[in-house]
């Protein structure tokens, strides 16, 4: 993409192709995938933040922190993986990263269930 925040080829595709542009034309799906990436980012910390201020239980404490550690790790992953251009052990790292970071979000929502009370 360069210096743009969304590449020429990004709008060249949709008013060829229209909206199957965005599933098809590898930029437009590099670009989803990236601005998804940031939403999950800036969703993760804004809970973390949020929930400084609510009492939590053991497990949404831990659950918590380990879903911004997984997080972290997978922004991380995928500006590597972007720099190095795409090897595939961390491509493959990358996908393991993203069923971490699955995994912490549904431990999280099952620490905050209500029913939590016989798992402690």
């Amino acid at each position: 993409m360069g210096t743009e925040w969304i590449a020429e080829s990004v709008f060249y595709a949709f008013e060829t192709d229209g909206i199957v542009s965005f599933f098809e034309n590898l930029a437009s799906v590099q670009l989803i995938h990236r601005y998804l990436g940031v939403a999950v980012l800036v969703l993760v910390v804004y809970r973390f933040i949020a929930s400084r201020y609510r009492k939590q239980n053991k497990g949404q404490w831990r659950s918590l922190h380990f879903m911004v550690a997984m997080v972290s790790v997978q922004v991380l992953l995928g500006i590597f993986t972007l720099l190095y251009a795409v090897p595939i052990g961390l491509g493959a790292i990358h996908q393991f990263g993203a069923l971490m970071l699955f995994t912490s979000q549904i431990l999280y929502y099952f620490y905050s269930s209500k029913h939590i009370e016989q798992w402690q």
